[in-house]
């Protein structure tokens, strides 16, 4: 490994921490807001139920309620996870997409 790539991962390694922390800090501390409150409704009951929920006309990011309700979603804090670990994900692939 070069050292031009040394200092990318360890950039890398950064960002993402410092944006873990920023996104955890207070994940469980404010309440619902509307598009929360739908996370919870999609996630609730077995895996057909979601998927009814989910199938409806005009219902926005189905894939993202579809994993959320495979995570603990019993808190606030719990229910944030799913959008945590979509956007730091996301993140990730920014960097390695935008390495080219």
């Amino acid at each position: 490994m070069c050292q031009n790539q040394k200092i990318t991962l360890a950039a890398l390694v950064g960002v993402i921490l410092c944006a873990t922390f920023l996104r955890v800090i207070y994940l469980g501390n404010t309440s619902l807001d509307n598009d929360e409150t739908l996370t919870y409704l999609r996630t609730q009951g077995t895996l057909d139920e979601r998927l009814e929920k989910i199938g409806v006309p005009g219902n926005h990011v189905p894939l993202f309620f579809l994993f959320t309700g495979f995570l603990p979603h019993d808190t606030d804090f719990e229910l944030r996870l799913g959008a945590l670990w979509f956007g730091l994900l996301g993140l990730a692939l920014l960097v390695r997409v935008t390495e080219y």
